[in-house]
């Protein structure tokens, strides 16, 4: 059997929020000889004393001879109560345990979504964009896309592990659409997308290495 109290530590800063834990754990086991009798034995002898000097004072005052007994008897039953209470006191070990409170949690800042930064001249035309995609991920998707005939979809491009969801399919999507590297296939946007001739041409210099791709931080 373990009690525990919790209180809060007295020379600690109240802002550190730390406890201190009171533990009583049992120091041996209770015995009737060694936590009753032999407290009423202690108790007796000490009954018996005051019974002497009780009588010694009555026999130099003249004191009535019936207060000799009560004395010794309050003296046995006052001594063998406090040794009672000591006695169980000692089946008791106590201990003090400080608590610190756990460790603060450090919020972890999200490092800002890598983008890549495209420039490139096609038919003496210049263009820059900012694409939401990590270098390697946009030359991987031009190779595919060059070389391996994958369409522009966020299906297809989902599946090869090219974009991480709808939201970077499409913010890449709007920019190449914005480039004239893609055209919408019908006025229904939901038939997608499909590669223009400069954005073919595009590809193809990306694919080759001619066009360089640098990677940036928002």
């Amino acid at each position: 059997m373990v009690d525990e109290a919790l209180n809060p530590t007295d020379d600690m800063p109240r802002s550190s929020g730390a406890t201190w834990r009171e533990v009583r754990r049992p120091a041996r086991q209770a015995s009737i000889v060694a936590d009753v009798l032999a407290p009423a034995a202690q108790a007796l002898m000490t009954g018996v004393a005051a019974l002497l000097v009780a009588l010694a004072a009555a026999a130099l005052l003249g004191l009535p001879w019936l207060l000799s007994p009560v004395a010794g008897s309050t003296a046995f039953l006052i001594s063998w109560l406090w040794l009672l209470a000591d006695h169980r006191h000692q089946l008791w070990e106590f201990e003090t345990e400080e608590r610190q409170p756990p460790p603060a949690e450090v919020p972890v800042i999200a490092e800002g979504p890598r983008t890549t930064r495209l420039a490139v001249t096609l038919n003496r035309t210049h263009q820059e964009r900012e694409l939401a995609i990590e270098p390697d991920a946009f030359l991987r998707l031009a190779r595919a896309c060059a070389d391996e005939g994958a369409s522009f979809s966020e299906r297809e491009l989902l599946s090869r592990g090219l974009v991480t969801g709808r939201q970077q399919y499409e913010q890449v999507r709007d920019a190449l659409l914005s480039m004239g590297w893609l055209r919408w296939l019908a006025d229904d946007r939901r038939q997608g997308v499909d590669w223009t001739a400069p954005g073919r041409a595009g590809l193809r210099a990306l694919a080759e290495g001619r066009v360089e791709v640098e990677s940036i931080l928002r």
